[in-house]
């Protein structure tokens, strides 16, 4: 999640929230059915789709992203990483479009951000738009945590790549870029 542009919407998706916090079961799951795999003797095949396949290899790149989560210097659940995600989208959104992005009520959602502001992570003001409203703004160290964050998730990323064929990784990457062009969705706007 680089600092690109992401498709307007903010629905963040709840199977990706699911799939970050449980990261380290999935990655465990795949070790296992590949283990299953060898001792029947079909090495590299599965019972099952291509998504059950997808979602099983997909668990590696989980388990990088939330070893970089956990790894912060400030540690934060996944809920309170997606909250800041979702401010760094669509800065100065309103503490109710927040609760929408997250599918949560909005008491949990200003139970959420006040562990935010109190964590130096995130900044309430009067919304520029309506001064009922409350605005969100990330601050320095907000910004700050996640750009570390991605610096650690691309360097574990990296060890990992170097390890692979070039065309084992070209392959991926025109898989990945396929995916995201057809899914004409971000990691943000899955549920929409």
């Amino acid at each position: 999640m680089a600092t690109t542009s992401v498709p307007s919407g903010r629905r963040l998706s709840r199977s990706v929230a699911s799939a970050q916090s449980a990261a380290v079961e999935a990655s465990s799951h795949a070790s296992g059915s590949a283990r299953s795999a060898r001792r029947s003797g079909v090495a590299g095949e599965r019972d099952g789709s291509d998504a059950e396949a997808v979602d099983e290899a997909a668990a590696s790149l989980f388990a990088i992203f939330e070893a970089a989560r956990e790894q912060g210097h400030t540690r934060l659940s996944s809920s309170q990483l997606q909250a800041l995600l979702a401010v760094e989208q669509d800065e100065g959104l309103n503490l109710g479009a927040l609760a929408d992005t997250m599918g949560m009520i909005l008491s949990s959602a200003s139970r959420l951000c006040d562990r935010l502001v109190a964590a130096g992570m995130l900044e309430r003001g009067v919304s520029a738009v309506d001064r009922r409203e409350v605005s969100l703004t990330l601050t320095r160290s907000g910004r700050d945590l996640l750009a570390n964050l991605r610096a650690d998730r691309r360097e574990r990323l990296d060890r990992v790549l170097r390890h692979m064929a070039p065309a084992a990784r070209a392959a991926l990457l025109r898989g990945l870029r396929e995916f995201a062009r057809v899914s004409g969705k971000s990691a943000l706007d899955l549920t929409a």
